[in-house]
């Protein structure tokens, strides 16, 4: 779950020159909700399919946006899956 004000930290390589990286911090400004989101929006207390949310980021490296207050930058929610096969999972194949 975020809100806006919520501390965030990176977890994967974006943008590695602008410091958009893994370990990266920044706090949500927006959360920006895409369509099928925005009728659920004033009637449920959460919402899942969030569009992209604006963080600003701590890193000076980060050029001004066009539209946007310095060093925010848009950001899409990134959900990972990963499967851990342990030796005894190898030797039953």
């Amino acid at each position: 779950m975020v809100s806006v004000g919520m501390n965030v930290m990176i977890t994967f390589n974006v943008e590695t020159d602008l410091d958009i990286a893994n370990g990266s911090r920044g706090e949500i400004r927006a959360i920006t909700l895409s369509k099928e989101e925005e009728q659920f929006a004033r009637e449920d207390a959460v919402v899942t399919l969030t569009a992209y949310v604006l963080v600003k980021m701590a890193s000076e490296k980060i050029p001004s946006l066009a539209g946007f207050e310095e060093s925010v930058i848009p950001l899409r929610p990134l959900e990972r899956t990963m499967t851990v096969i342990d030796e005894n999972q190898k030797k039953k194949k």
